[in-house]
């Protein structure tokens, strides 16, 4: 039996982070949701997480600060940003190494199957 990719998903829309959930986990994925930047680090502190599905634009802490703190802290985790803003999602793919990047709207099929490709 294959070990799940543990995914985190950041999003401060609670049905966008439930209904991600919800999909993925019947999926490849053990996945846990963060409404905020802040409870996304926490978690991360707490368990081991592949993988980040992060909002640009949350409450509080931005998904750019969020980034720029993860790749400090845990290099090795890859993040794949969700904007409806490309300009925003190319400001920080310059500052911290992507796996990339997902533009507003995307169906949960074209999500799931670009994270198979990035996950690997």
């Amino acid at each position: 039996m294959f070990e799940k990719i543990r995914l985190l998903v950041v999003d401060d829309e609670p049905e966008v982070g439930n209904l991600l959930k919800h999909y993925l986990s019947s999926r490849d994925y053990e996945v846990t949701v963060a409404y905020s930047g802040e409870q996304a680090l926490g978690i991360l502190e707490k368990q081991k997480i592949d993988l980040i599905l992060l909002d640009v634009l949350l409450h509080g802490m931005s998904g750019g600060e969020v980034a720029k703190i993860v790749k400090e802290k845990y290099p090795q985790i890859k993040i794949v940003l969700v904007t409806a803003f490309q300009a925003a999602a190319d400001k920080i793919a310059q500052e911290v190494q992507l796996a990339g990047c997902f533009i507003k709207p995307k169906g949960l099929e074209d999500i799931y199957s670009r994270l198979q490709k990035i996950a690997v």
